[in-house]
C-alpha cells in the first residue's frame, strides 16, 4: 500500500512497501546495469517529480529542484531545454522567495478566486467546480494502483502536484519492472500509467497551463506552464 502525505500544504506519494529496496529510486549497482533506454526510463520519472515540486508553495528547496529539472530535461527532452532554462533564469532574478510565494497564492489559491485553478475537476465539469466526476475517477485510479489518502489529507486529490507525483511513482514502478524484465509486474502499472496520461492529464493540463500563461506576469510560471504542457504531450505521444 502507498499513502499520500502532506508537504507544504499539498500532497505527495510515499511508498510504504515498494518493489525493490523499499525505495522509489535506484541504487548504484542497479544504475550500472542500465542501458541508454533504461537510463531514460529512470530520468523521465524524476522530471515528473520535479515538475510536481514546482506546483507546490515555493520554499528554499525550489532552486535545487529547478537546477535538477534543467539538467534532466536537457538529457531526456533536449527540445524543451529552453523552457527549463527560462525557469532557472527567472528564479535567479527573484530577490526574495516571498515574491514567488505571492504569485503562487494569487494564481492557485486566491484570495478571492483562483486565477489558474490547479484541480482537474474545475476544467472537466460543466459547472467548473471542485470534487466532480473526474475527481472520483482519479481516486479510483489511485485505489487500483494500491494508493490511498492518509487520514489528515484535506486537499482535493486531483491537484496538479498530486497527479504529477502519481505519474512519477507509476513511471518508477514501470521502469523497475522493465529493468528486471518482469512483464507480469509491469503490465498493470503500464495500463494505469496510460490511463493517468490519456484519460486525465492530457484532458486538462492544456487548459491549466493556458490559464497560467494568460493570468501571470511571472516568467517563471509562464515557463513552467509551457514545459509542463510539452512534457505531458510528449509523454502521451510516446505511448503510441
Amino acid at each position: 500500500m502507498i499513502t499520500i502525505q502532506r508537504v507544504t500544504g499539498m500532497a505527495y506519494f510515499t511508498p510504504v512497501a515498494f518493489l525493490y529496496n523499499g525505495s522509489n529510486t535506484f541504487n548504484n549497482s542497479e544504475k550500472q546495469t542500465m542501458n541508454s533506454d533504461s537510463i531514460s526510463n529512470t530520468y523521465q520519472p524524476e522530471i515528473y517529480k520535479l515538475l510536481s515540486d514546482c506546483f507546490l508553495l515555493p520554499d528554499a528547496t525550489l532552486e535545487d529542484s529547478i537546477v535538477s529539472l534543467e539538467y534532466l530535461v536537457e538529457k531526456i527532452y533536449p527540445q524543451f531545454t529552453s523552457e527549463a532554462r527560462q525557469m532557472l533564469e527567472a528564479f535567479k532574478q527573484i530577490d526574495d522567495i516571498e515574491e514567488l510565494q505571492v504569485e503562487f497564492t494569487r494564481l492557485f489559491i486566491g484570495p478571492y478566486a483562483m486565477l489558474a485553478p490547479p484541480y482537474e475537476s474545475v476544467y472537466r465539469s460543466e459547472e467548473g467546480t471542485l470534487m466532480g466526476r473526474s475527481t472520483l475517477n482519479i481516486l479510483e485510479l489511485y485505489k487500483k494502483s494500491g494508493f490511498d489518502l492518509v487520514g489528515d489529507y484535506h486537499d482535493a486529490p486531483d491537484h496538479i502536484a498530486t497527479e504529477l507525483e502519481f505519474l512519477y511513482v507509476l513511471s518508477i514502478k514501470v521502469a523497475v519492472s522493465r529493468m528486471y524484465d518482469e512483464p507480469d509486474r509491469k503490465e498493470p502499472y503500464d495500463e494505469l500509467l496510460k490511463s493517468l496520461l490519456i484519460d486525465h492529464l492530457n484532458h486538462w493540463v492544456p487548459a491549466l497551463t493556458s490559464h497560467m500563461k494568460q493570468k501571470t506576469e511571472s516568467d517563471f510560471y509562464k515557463a513552467l506552464a509551457t514545459l509542463t504542457r510539452n512534457v505531458i504531450f510528449e509523454s502521451v505521444s510516446q505511448l503510441a
